[in-house]
């Protein structure tokens, strides 16, 4: 049921073998609807209307249990959207067991809050280590990167941040969700670049900076529906950025610079884990979210890196204090011995 303006009814009968208590499983659904089982309303979210002015958006993927009256359930889905581009039931609900159901929503909370933890002490812990080391520019800009892709996180997927925070609105969250991702994909390039200098091209990530400056500008200041619009715009961008950032890191491994080979396994695992993504959101497809794993899977690799070149440039100082010890003790004894000569 994909809608632009309008409301929408689904109608599903359903037969069970008995009236055992039962449970329905909604995911995301744009952008409001209410649920109506055996005639009895058991779940609404938003404000569902046959106009903009009588309707409200909302995302709230729950569960909703129930016990069926006989062995034919009678289930009406009505479905409205006057705020979002792309409407209706995105992913199937999903009948089950009520204990069964609930699990999978716990789990699928505890990843999203578990990446969200992760992504975040990393993004802390870059932003620290350019604190620390302001000539260090790609921790500055991984560290933001991952507080981007962190808060993103906690948006979509089972959206746990409209129930912490239902204050925040539909509208506020859906435009800080877009805006996220457009400045995440600058924030990367300049990652890169910090890394490999000679590799890139100065002009390309200003003229990325620009669009994504642009982008950003629209998300916030349009009309919701209009800022909706620019999913598709970006995603062309983003595919741009992924080309361009496969070029740079190929050109860095052919040259053979330090880190370059695990800096290019990881980016080739977010950059397919992105299309992945994006490719299911334009397909309407079902499955999970696979990029905020791969960013993690990608922040342990530059991890792993940075603690490399760490223990390298620990051990270059260490030898190089030695030498200097050794270089002083040297000169203090010719320095005694010329004075000994002196004296004699």
């Amino acid at each position: 049921c994909l809608v632009g303006s309008e409301m929408c009814i689904r109608d599903s009968n359903i037969l069970v073998s008995d009236t055992a208590p039962l449970a329905v499983k909604l995911p995301s659904i744009g952008t409001s609807y209410r649920l109506i089982v055996d005639g009895k309303v058991l779940s609404t979210v938003g404000l569902p209307g046959t106009s903009k002015a009588l309707t409200r958006p909302a995302y709230q993927p729950s569960v909703v249990s129930f016990t069926p009256e006989s062995t034919r359930v009678e289930v009406i889905l009505q479905v409205a959207n006057f705020h979002h581009r792309n409407a209706g039931i995105w992913e199937p609900a999903r009948l089950g067991l009520p204990q069964a159901l609930q699990r999978e929503r716990e789990n699928g909370i505890a990843g999203d809050l578990l990446l969200f933890g992760a992504i975040l002490i990393m993004g802390l812990y870059n932003l620290c280590t350019w604190v620390f080391r302001q000539e260090s520019k790609s921790s500055l800009f991984l560290g933001i990167f991952c507080l981007l892709i962190g808060i993103r996180t906690l948006i979509v997927g089972e959206r746990y941040v409209s129930h912490l925070a239902p204050s925040l609105g539909w509208e506020f969250l859906t435009r800080l969700e877009y805006v996220c991702w457009v400045l995440a994909a600058p924030m990367f390039m300049a990652f890169m670049h910090s890394l490999y200098r000679r590799e890139g091209n100065r002009n390309v990530a200003t003229s990325v900076w620009l669009v994504a400056s642009a982008f950003t500008l629209w998300a916030f200041l349009t009309p919701i529906k209009l800022a909706t619009e620019l999913v598709p715009a970006y995603q062309i961008v983003t595919v741009l950025v992924i080309v361009y950032g496969i070029y740079v890191i190929s050109l860095a491994v052919y040259r053979k610079r330090e880190g370059s080979i695990l800096l290019g396994i990881g980016s080739f695992i977010l950059f397919v884990a992105a299309l992945n993504d994006m490719v299911a959101l334009n397909l309407t497809l079902t499955g999970d979210n696979t990029f905020h794993v791969a960013l993690f899977l990608f922040i342990l690799l530059q991890s792993f890196l940075v603690s490399i070149v760490y223990s390298r440039a620990f051990r270059t100082i260490e030898r190089q204090s030695s030498e200097l010890t050794k270089t002083n003790l040297e000169l203090h004894i010719q320095e005694k011995l010329r004075l000994s000569l002196i004296h004699i």
